[in-house]
């Protein structure tokens, strides 16, 4: 399966959009496709991190402390064990 990730900015807003294509396992339904992780409580801090590490990026300055903090979220959300945690 492909998946592309599309992020777009606006003034107030950024939007995130994750698209599949439809050359899915045979069998599989559109439920089967959710994914738990857009559940989790940490999912909102994890995009709004993701924006300012962009906005950051993109005015040219250094975005280093907004790519860590992002990546400290991140691996909270995909459970990844550190040799730090």
């Amino acid at each position: 399966m492909n998946k592309e990730m599309i992020i777009s900015s606006g003034d107030h807003d950024t939007r995130v959009a994750i698209l599949e294509d439809d050359q899915d396992e045979a069998g599989s339904s559109g439920a089967d496709l959710h994914d738990a992780r857009l559940d989790d409580p940490l999912t909102p801090a994890l995009l709004d991190s993701a924006e300012r590490w962009i906005r950051k990026g993109v005015s040219g300055a250094d975005a280093a402390g907004e790519l860590a903090a992002l990546r400290d979220i991140a691996l909270r959300v995909f459970r990844v064990a550190t040799s730090n945690s």
